[in-house]
């Protein structure tokens, strides 16, 4: 007899079924194998999110400055070393980027990257900064998002993302905004 299959014997009572397992007792049910750990050295992306950037951002030149999180939740099975969080665009003018540092606001210096580096695409790249992220820990970035007064008349929307990225992984998620238009001083 095959023990992974369910066999019953027993009167039919109604819709259910009064039943008796030919197998022995606590066998009544096909085993399901177990779910198999990650292999030693498996590597799991960790959870990125971005929080309090709405999906319609709209920025004004000169104006108030958008604020968001980035954070990341190691669930994989290891620390997580040199993780760089950062802000990244590829338009042609660069928005205002700050940190939130000890409770002041720290300006985040651009660097220009070629494609496929620093979050997946060519344009530029601000460095919030490293972080080892050990396991089941959460790290993030406070920032804040602004479009400074000289900004090019001509760019109305902005693509842009925010995130992390490590050793064989990367994970952004869009904080895409829309250029309002400037008022008359």
């Amino acid at each position: 007899m095959n023990l992974f299959t369910r066999r019953t014997v027993g009167p039919v009572v109604g819709a259910a079924v009064i039943g008796v397992s030919l197998a022995g007792a606590g066998s009544a049910y096909a085993a399901t194998p177990a779910p198999t750990p990650p292999r030693a050295g498996a590597h799991i992306r960790p959870e990125v999110r971005v929080t309090g950037w709405p999906s319609a951002a709209e920025l004004r030149p000169g104006g108030r400055a958008g604020t968001f999180t980035v954070r990341l939740y190691n669930d994989t099975h290891h620390t997580l070393r040199n993780v760089a969080f950062g802000y990244r665009t590829d338009a042609a003018e660069r928005p205002v980027v700050q940190e939130l540092r000890h409770g002041r606001w720290a300006p985040v210096r651009w660097e220009h990257t070629g494609a496929g580096r620093r979050g997946g695409e060519g344009g530029a790249f601000a460095l919030l900064g490293h972080r080892t992220v050990r396991e089941g820990a959460t790290a993030g970035y406070q920032v804040r998002v602004s479009v400074p007064r000289h900004w090019e008349k001509k760019i109305t929307r902005v693509r842009a993302a925010a995130g992390a990225e490590g050793k064989g992984w990367k994970s952004f998620r869009p904080v895409d905004f829309r250029v309002e238009k400037a008022r008359p001083a």
